[in-house]
């Protein structure tokens, strides 16, 4: 992982809530930690977070072997990395964050996909949309 905003289709500045900002701080400091003991071995010209112990990046295979250990443990078992995605998206979604926001933060051009993809999978959203119109149509006094 790291922040490049050039590959995004918006210019967006990403605000991260505190308790991420804080492991990323602590694997900045642990990577610092690396470099000092690895000496001019330590490559990172790529300025990743993720790295291993000599600044190399990180291959897919060993990310998903380390996530599906990590899942067994917490019985996720059979769920994949690419999940992480589909939460992110579906409870920010159920939690009312905005359509656009969560598409730009996904990385998508058109808000109109994130909701064909994600919205669908929140049958509750739906049920808080009908509970919403009534309370409406109860204020206006429609019924």
């Amino acid at each position: 992982m790291t922040w490049n905003p050039g590959c995004l289709n918006v210019n967006l500045r990403f605000i991260a809530p505190r308790s991420v900002l804080a492991l990323l701080t602590a694997q900045r400091k642990r990577q610092s930690e690396w470099k000092l003991a690895a000496g001019s071995a330590f490559q990172n010209t790529d300025n990743l977070v993720f790295t291993d112990e000599i600044g190399d990046s990180l291959s897919h295979q060993s990310i998903e072997h380390e996530f599906r250990r990590m899942a067994d443990r917490n019985n996720l078992k059979g769920h994949v990395i690419h999940d992480l995605r589909h939460t992110f998206a579906v409870e920010l979604l159920r939690a009312g964050t905005d359509v656009e926001t969560v598409s730009k933060w996904l990385g998508h051009y058109d808000p109109g996909f994130t909701l064909r993809v994600y919205a669908d999978m929140t049958p509750d959203m739906r049920r808080a949309a009908a509970d919403t119109l009534q309370a409406i149509i109860e204020k206006r006094n429609f019924a």
